[in-house]
């Protein structure tokens, strides 16, 4: 929980240096408070050597989006056991990767075997390991944790480091998107 409200409503992280494994300090302040939402900047250091710098609004998400405007239907999707399991490894080594259930549309899990779909696209599912809940922290961390659609395009180059991921959450999942629900895309 941040600032008395639960739910991260919009956040952005600019991340600044690489980070290894160990120790580190996060800082944050909040510079406003009011009626429905807070906002913080927060950095996260190791040492005295910054690795991000964030900025969240924070408030709480009911179930149902206030006013929406959907113009798209989601993207049609397998059944999670139809999709393709994306477990660490030398290509793909994040240690939070281990920490997260990904499964990806088959279409889009192409490049895991060296031949990518030529679409800049990745669909799948995601849910913590261990039956802990997706709440809207864990729905922020999704944002971060599926490959990069880079991945799909015939680009050259391998690695695709983040520097600045921004994330907006509208509503909390069905049942929260607990662990009883399927994974959340």
């Amino acid at each position: 929980m941040a600032l008395g409200r639960p739910d991260p409503v919009t956040l952005t992280a600019h991340y600044l240096a690489p980070g290894k494994p160990g120790p580190v300090t996060i800082d944050v302040r909040a510079v406003s408070e009011g009626r429905t939402f807070a906002t913080a900047p927060a950095t996260l250091a190791a040492g005295a050597r910054p690795l991000l710098e964030a900025l969240g609004t924070f408030g709480e998400l009911s179930d149902e989006p206030a006013a929406e405007l959907v113009d798209q239907p989601p993207p049609s999707m397998p059944a999670p056991e139809e999709c393709v399991p994306v477990e660490p490894t030398d290509a793909f080594p994040p240690p939070f990767a281990g920490r997260v259930e990904i499964r990806l549309h088959p279409d889009d899990a192409t490049f895991l075997t060296g031949s990518p779909s030529g679409r800049a696209l990745m669909r799948g599912w995601f849910r913590l390991r261990g039956g802990e809940d997706n709440d809207t922290t864990a729905l922020v961390g999704a944002v971060d944790a599926f490959p990069p659609t880079v991945f799909n395009a015939h680009l050259p180059g391998a690695w695709t480091p983040t520097i600045e991921l921004t994330t907006h959450l509208r509503a909390r999942g069905p049942d929260g998107c607990g662990a009883g629900s399927p994974p959340t895309s």
